[in-house]
């Protein structure tokens, strides 16, 4: 809702809000989706160690791109060029 402004102004910071209490409870949709944000610094500083941990927890509980991003499947989402 808020990271594709839905029906609310668009807010990455406000969406990594949101996720992270998704993904506190385990949901792994969530949990894939904040391992982004910190893989790309959106929302969120950039951090390596705890996008690969986000990602871990989201592919445990069988997040599919989750799965694909450890693996080497997909592209390892990266920070956007500050230009």
């Amino acid at each position: 809702m808020y990271r594709d402004g839905q029906g609310v102004q668009r807010s990455d910071s406000e969406a990594a809000s949101w996720f992270r209490k998704a993904a506190e409870l385990g949901h792994a949709a969530a949990q894939s989706s904040l391992g982004l944000m910190y893989s790309t610094g959106k929302g969120v500083a950039y951090n390596f160690e705890e996008a690969v941990s986000w990602f871990r927890r989201a592919e445990a509980g069988g997040n599919d791109t989750a799965r694909k991003i450890l693996s080497g499947e997909e592209d390892w989402p990266l920070p956007e060029a500050n230009v």
